[in-house]
């Protein structure tokens, strides 16, 4: 199972166009115009948009806690995805107009493993109690295992500093959630 979730990580890294070519192609490709931005390399743009879209689809569904459940601990965890996908968000999106990508995402709204697609937040929006509990907690796991995914990815392949920077505090973020979970 572990090394499927590699291979579809990569797999989104590649078919962002990115995580199989050098990044002079990359620059070559990107409309990039200062040197600061020329600085990204494939993986960390492809991670940038990627995650992006990952924590932007998550919000909806975060947002239902505090009204659908009265569960403390899921509460809790809600509260603590939450803000911490509020932060990384910020930053990540400092580091996409850092890069100059294109304001359209590419990634936002596509099916890939973990993602919180908004059929689900429609399902989400008319449970309750245990069984909103549990229906989250089935769509927070996997979004938790590709973000740890994403982001180990990221610090091992990536280039730019500052984007490894954060994804390297993702990755405590998500650590610390998966943890919480697992004592839900």
């Amino acid at each position: 199972m572990r090394l499927m979730a590699v291979v579809v990580a990569f797999s989104v890294l590649a078919l962002a166009g990115c995580a199989s070519q050098p990044a002079s192609a990359v620059e070559r490709q990107s409309p990039l115009s200062s040197g600061q931005a020329a600085a990204f390399g494939g993986t960390d743009l492809a991670y940038i948009e990627v995650s992006i879209a990952m924590s932007e689809q998550l919000d909806p569904m975060i947002g239902l806690v505090p009204d659908h459940t009265d569960n403390p601990k899921v509460q809790a965890l809600g509260t603590l995805v939450g803000t911490s996908t509020e932060t990384h968000l910020t930053q990540l999106r400092s580091l996409h107009d850092l890069a100059q990508l294109s304001p359209v995402n590419p990634h936002e709204g596509m099916p890939m493993p973990g993602m919180v697609l908004p059929v689900q937040v429609m399902h989400a929006r008319g449970l309750e109690g245990q069984d909103f509990d549990r229906y989250f907690l089935a769509r927070l796991q996997p979004y938790l295992e590709q973000v740890l995914l994403l982001a180990r990815s990221e610090i091992k392949s990536g280039t730019h500093p500052e984007t490894r920077r954060v994804a390297e505090q993702i990755e405590r973020d998500a650590e610390q959630a998966s943890l919480q979970l697992k004592s839900v």
